[in-house]
């Protein structure tokens, strides 16, 4: 999810620039994870990091601990500070996996909760403790990709969540000048951008947002002028009137 599942859409690898990834999971698993697995380590072979034993080149094991946060169970949005509810941790690097809980928001669209009884059945709403709101509908059926080389699992409606948390330009512009980087259509990878470029293209979008705000401002004041004339032309008609009853 967010930017991870930004980094799907363009490339099916994480953006440069993020430094973690994304996931979510059902608010049972969380459970289970909690039960069975909390403070767990396991341990991988990295296919594509090898060290040298006895003048041999030998794939590198790489230890993860699975951390799950003692407040998991609280399912409130207001404690910022416990939103994320499992990390699965990189204790060579220390990158991590941010694991969230995904569950039924039993409030939403009820009357002093309850829901009527007459109204059309609707698809679950589903939240995450970091505040965003989904409907079952828009995660569910999973679809199967690969996210980094392996098999993974994204949303049914991905592009309709990445157009309401990141907005419709998030999947179209291809330059980031703020994390300079400029998406190259022909390596298919995000890849770095000069200064002059950056440079170059923060200039333009600035042009581009003074413009905007021009005609913004002038359509505010030409609605106005509009509306004076209506006005006036009521005034003009109510006096005409006045005079012939008189």
């Amino acid at each position: 999810m967010h930017g991870s599942l930004l980094g799907w859409w363009w490339n099916k690898r994480i953006m440069p620039w993020d430094s973690d990834i994304d996931v979510q999971v059902s608010e049972s698993a969380i459970h289970f994870l909690a039960a069975y697995y909390n403070m767990t380590v396991h341990t991988f072979q990295d296919a594509d990091a090898f060290g040298e034993e006895e003048g041999q080149l030998v794939k590198e094991e790489r230890k993860y601990l699975l951390e799950v946060n003692p407040y998991y169970k609280n399912s409130s949005t207001d404690d910022s500070m416990n939103v994320i509810d499992a990390r699965w941790i990189d204790t060579t690097t220390g990158l991590y996996i941010d694991i969230t809980a995904l569950r039924i928001n039993h409030t939403a669209g009820t009357h002093n909760g309850r829901r009527p009884s007459r109204s059309p059945p609707r698809p679950t709403p589903l939240y995450c403790k970091d505040n965003h709101h989904y409907l079952a509908s828009q995660i569910f059926p999973l679809r199967e990709t690969t996210f980094e080389g392996v098999p993974a699992k994204v949303p049914y409606a991905y592009q309709e969540l990445l157009v309401e948390e990141y907005g419709e330009d998030s999947l179209i512009d291809t330059a980031y000048p703020d994390e300079h980087h400029v998406f190259d259509q022909g390596k298919l990878e995000w890849v770095p951008m000069s200064t002059e470029m950056v440079e170059t293209t923060m200039s333009e979008e600035h042009e581009a947002e003074v413009a905007l705000e021009k005609a913004e401002s002038e359509k505010e004041r030409g609605s106005k002028k509009g509306l004076l004339h209506f006005v006036g032309l009521g005034r003009k008609i109510w006096r005409r009137k006045h005079d012939n009853e008189e």
